[in-house]
């Protein structure tokens, strides 16, 4: 529940900086789409190495990486 909670309000919270910034955004597609790739590719590459204690903070990391980048993503489709 306090998973779902944080997620609505940081989605709702980068919808109404969306709505009310003046800075342009939607030229950000190409880069964000190169991110995503990269990012990918790079958990492709994670999956195929066993876990252990230093991939576990790998996997944080990428994850972490992940929830700004979508974040952008949220702020560049609105």
């Amino acid at each position: 529940m306090i998973g779902f909670g944080l997620t609505a309000l940081i989605s709702v919270t980068l919808m109404i900086y969306a709505f009310i910034t003046w800075r342009d955004f939607t030229t950000m597609g190409g880069i964000l789409l190169s991110i995503f790739v990269g990012l990918f590719i790079f958990g492709l590459f994670l999956w195929l190495i066993p876990v252990d204690r230093k991939n576990r903070i790998l996997v944080i990391i990428i994850s972490s990486l992940y929830i700004i980048l979508f974040g952008f993503f949220l702020i560049y489709d609105i």
